[in-house]
C-alpha cells in the first residue's frame, strides 16, 4: 500500500503516456508558485525536453499548448509573490512568459476570512488521436503546486469510458461548485473545461488502486456540502492519524481512544502538551530537510481498514467548519493497519523501535530560545496573516479600454489591521497603488502596456518592517488574443526567429543557434539566417514535417500565419520567399482537403 516502489513526482503522475496528450487539465491548489506551473507546462509538452535551458521559443510553445488545454483554481491571494526582477518591463523574456500563464489560472475569493480553499484534486484527461481512445485520472492529494519540498502523497483512480451511466455525483457537484465559485464562470475557455469534465463524468468508470476497494471521492465546501468524516470513537478498533497541522479538540478525541497513533511534524507539537495520553503514542517527523505535510487516516474496524487520504489536516476547520476540502476514502484489508505501522512507524513494535524518520514526542526536545525568538515576531504575523485572509474575500478588478485602465478592489475591509499597511501592483503597469485607496476610489491610469498587462496582480503587506509578499488573479476583460500577439511580435523579430520557432512546433532540430530563455545569453546572427544547408533550399527541410503536422494538428496553420503576420515584411529573400509561396499553396490544398476530405 505505502512503499518506497510507489514514490512517483507529481509531473511524472500528469504527463501523458507515449501515444497520447492531454486534452484537458483541471486542477486545485491551495497555493501556488508560477515558476512550478510554468515547469508543469514544459513537463506536459509532448516534445520531451533533454537539454538544462530551453529557447524561450520551447517554452512559447509548451506554456501556450498547456494553458489553452488547463484551468488551474488556486485560493485568492494564494499565489506565491514572484521576484520583482522577474516581472519588471523589459527584465527578461520571463515576465513576457509569466504573462501568457494567466489565462490558464482562476481563484476562488474566500466566503469568510476565518477559512480557506484547501482542496488538492487534479483531473485529466488523455487522447490518443489515432486510435480515438481516452482515459481519465482523478487525483487527490496533499500537495500543492509548489516549490516547497514536503513529505505529501497522493492517490490516483484511473478511468475509463463506460457506456452505462456512472455514479460519479460527488466528483460532478465539486466541479459544479467549482465553476460557480471562482472567477472561471467568467472565462469561456475555463468554463467550457469545466463544463466538459462534469457531462463525461456520466459515462467514466474509474478502477482502485490495487489492493484497494470501494474507492469514493468526498469533498467539504464549508456548510454547503459536508462530505465524510472521520470519526474518533469506538467504530474503530485502532486508528492512526498523520496531519502536520491540529486543533485541541479533535487532539482532546484523540487522546480518549485506546489505541491511537498520531504522526505529526513541528508546527503544532505545543498543542499537544495537554493530553498525557497521547504522549507515548505520538511520533513526530524528525527532518529538518523534508517536513511532513501528508494527511492520511486509518481506522481499523471488524471488516476492513477504512483509509482517507486527501487534503483535510487533523483540524476542526478542515473536517467541520467552513474550509473547502478534498478526500479519497478506500477499504483496504485489515491486514493494511499492521503493515502501515511497520512500512512507516515501526522498526520492531515490541521493542518500541521507530523508523529513523522519527522521533517519540516524549524524547523531542524543544528548542525554548527558538521559541521564544517566535513569540517576539508572533503577534505581528498573526496580523499580517489575518489582512492577507481578509484579501482574500475581495476581488481585484482590472477593466481596460482603449485609452486607459481602471483598477478597483470590491469588498470590505472593515476589519483591516489599522496599522497594517499594503500595497497593489498589476503586471504590465508602472504604478504601485496604496491597497485601502481602492476600495474608497477606483484608480484610473493611461501609463500600462498592453503587450504586457496581465490579470496577476501582486500585493505586500508590511507591519513594523515585517513583510508579507504574494499574488492574486483579478477578475479583468483583457484581450489575451491580442495582448498575446503584440508579446509574440516582440519576441519573434526576424526571420532567424521564425525559422527556430517553425522548427519548435514542427519538433524538428533546424541545427541553428537557439534563442535562450535566459535575459543575459545571447545569439549572434543575421536577421535572414536560414539554419539550413542552403544547397537543399528550405522546403526539403520543412516540407514533410508540415504536411505530416497539418494532418495531425488542425493549429499548426494558425501557428505559422501568425508568426508570418508579425514579421517584417522587407528584406525577402529568395529561400523565403520559396517557402512563402509552398505555404500559400499548402494553405489552399489543406481548405481543399478540409473542404472534400
Amino acid at each position: 500500500m505505502f512503499s518506497e516502489l510507489n514514490r512517483k513526482s507529481f509531473f511524472e503522475e500528469i504527463k501523458a503516456p507515449h501515444g497520447y496528450e492531454i486534452e484537458y487539465c483541471i486542477g486545485t491548489t491551495f497555493s501556488m508558485d508560477l515558476e512550478c506551473l510554468t515547469q508543469m507546462c514544459i513537463e506536459s509538452y509532448k516534445r520531451r525536453f533533454i537539454e538544462k535551458e530551453i529557447s524561450v521559443y520551447e517554452a512559447i510553445e509548451a506554456i501556450e499548448n498547456f494553458s489553452s488545454k488547463s484551468c488551474i483554481i488556486v485560493q485568492n491571494c494564494r499565489i506565491n509573490e514572484l521576484p520583482i526582477e522577474e516581472i519588471r518591463k523589459d527584465s527578461s523574456k520571463k515576465a513576457k512568459l509569466y504573462v501568457l500563464l494567466d489565462s490558464c489560472v482562476e481563484q476562488v475569493p474566500l466566503k469568510v476570512a476565518q477559512s480557506a480553499f484547501h482542496p488538492k484534486v487534479w483531473f485529466v484527461k488523455y487522447t490518443a488521436h489515432e486510435k480515438e481512445e481516452s482515459f481519465w485520472k482523478l487525483i487527490v492529494m496533499s500537495k500543492n503546486l509548489t516549490k516547497s519540498v514536503h513529505w505529501d502523497i497522493s492517490s490516483t483512480m484511473v478511468g475509463q469510458f463506460s457506456e452505462n451511466k456512472t455514479k460519479n455525483t460527488k466528483i460532478k457537484n465539486f466541479f459544479t461548485y467549482l465553476l460557480e465559485e471562482s472567477s472561471a464562470k467568467n472565462s469561456k475557455k475555463n468554463s467550457e473545461h469545466l463544463k466538459q469534465a462534469i457531462e463525461e463524468l456520466d459515462h467514466i468508470q474509474f478502477s482502485d488502486p490495487q489492493g484497494l476497494s470501494d474507492g469514493e471521492f468526498y469533498f467539504k465546501w464549508g456548510s454547503l456540502e459536508k462530505g465524510k468524516s472521520f470519526k474518533i470513537d469506538d467504530s474503530y478498533q485502532k486508528i492512526v492519524v498523520v496531519s502536520p497541522f491540529l486543533s485541541e479538540s479533535r487532539l482532546s478525541q484523540l487522546n480518549e481512544h485506546p489505541n491511537a497513533y498520531l504522526i505529526t511534524g513541528r508546527a503544532d507539537l505545543s498543542k499537544i502538551k495537554p493530553y498525557e495520553k497521547l504522549h507515548k503514542r505520538t511520533y513526530v517527523v524528525n527532518s529538518l530537510d523534508l517536513e511532513l505535510h501528508a494527511k492520511i487516516y486509518l481506522g481499523l474496524n471488524d471488516e476492513y481498514t477504512d483509509l482517507f487520504i486527501g487534503s483535510q489536516n487533523f483540524t476542526n476547520a478542515a473536517w467541520f467548519n467552513e474550509n473547502v476540502e478534498a478526500t479519497i476514502n478506500y477499504h483496504a484489508p485489515k491486514s493494511h493497519y499492521d503493515a502501515f505501522k511497520k512500512a512507516f512507524i515501526f522498526q520492531d513494535e515490541k521493542a518500541k523501535k521507530v523508523q529513523n524518520w522519527l522521533i517519540p514526542y516524549d524524547s523531542y526536545v524543544f528548542d525554548s530560545e527558538l521559541e521564544s525568538e517566535s513569540e517576539l515576531t508572533q503577534i505581528n504575523e498573526r496580523k499580517l496573516s489575518y489582512a492577507q485572509q481578509l484579501l482574500s474575500t475581495c476581488e481585484v478588478k482590472i477593466n481596460v479600454s482603449k485609452k486607459s485602465c481602471s483598477i478597483s478592489l470590491e469588498g470590505s475591509l472593515d476589519d483591516f489591521p489599522e496599522e497594517v499597511t499594503g500595497s497593489l501592483k498589476v503586471i504590465g503597469i508602472d504604478d504601485k497603488l496604496e491597497l485601502k485607496s481602492l476600495f474608497a476610489n477606483k484608480f484610473e491610469t493611461s501609463n500600462y502596456q498592453k503587450s504586457e498587462i496581465s490579470s496577476f496582480v501582486i500585493l505586500r503587506l508590511e507591519l513594523d518592517g515585517q513583510v508579507k509578499s504574494f499574488c492574486t488573479v483579478a477578475i479583468t476583460n483583457i484581450q489575451r488574443v491580442s495582448r498575446n500577439k503584440k508579446i509574440f511580435k516582440e519576441l519573434i523579430k526576424d526571420w532567424a526567429s521564425f525559422w527556430e520557432y517553425l522548427g519548435v512546433i514542427l519538433d524538428i532540430d533546424t541545427g541553428g543557434p537557439k534563442t535562450k530563455l535566459n535575459k543575459n545569453s545571447s545569439n549572434k546572427r543575421t536577421e535572414n539566417v536560414i539554419p539550413l544547408n542552403h544547397n537543399r533550399g528550405v522546403l526539403p527541410k520543412y516540407i514533410e514535417p508540415i504536411m505530416l503536422g497539418g494532418a495531425n494538428d488542425p493549429e499548426l496553420i494558425e501557428k505559422v500565419d501568425r508568426a508570418l503576420d508579425v514579421l517584417p515584411k522587407d528584406k525577402i529573400t529568395s529561400e523565403v520567399e520559396e517557402f512563402l509561396k509552398f505555404w500559400t499553396q499548402y494553405k489552399l490544398a489543406y481548405a481543399e482537403f478540409k473542404n472534400h476530405g
